[in-house]
């Protein structure tokens, strides 16, 4: 996994208001919860996830999703896989794949927060150039 992957983790988790810093048997993680399920995710102070914690792009990849901190959050695994091989590479205008994307972007927002200084954040990986997520792409 590359540091830009484990920069977006982190930054995922910074302005996810249920992300917080926790001692867990004399070690420091980062803790919060599925955008899908609420299951508890945890990564490491330096972003590499915990076993089945993953990156969620909640407008897919495949239909011009950007790694924009509004349209990403954290995942298990389980969940954004169930997501992808379901919804992600259905036509742009499809009505689950929408109603899909407008509640995890509604969650998305109820849950952000400006990133707290004391995490001492790695510098915000640039904005992935591309369209605005929910604008449909060319696979539409």
């Amino acid at each position: 996994m590359s540091g830009f992957h484990h920069r977006l983790l982190l930054w995922a988790a910074a302005t996810d208001r249920t992300f917080r810093i926790e001692d867990r048997n004399g070690e420091r993680f980062i803790v919060g919860k599925c955008i899908h399920c609420n299951a508890l995710r945890t990564l490491d102070l330096h972003g590499e996830p915990g076993p089945g914690t993953t990156l969620e792009h909640i407008v897919p990849r495949h239909h011009g999703g950007t790694h924009a901190l509004a349209n990403i959050a954290i995942a298990c695994a389980r969940c954004n896989g169930q997501k992808g091989s379901r919804l992600d590479h259905r036509p742009w205008h499809d009505a689950t794949l929408q109603a899909v994307i407008t509640r995890l972007k509604e969650r998305r927002e109820a849950r952000w927060r400006e990133a707290p200084e004391a995490w001492g954040l790695p510098p915000r990986p640039p904005e992935v150039e591309g369209p605005d997520p929910g604008t449909p792409s060319d696979h539409s």
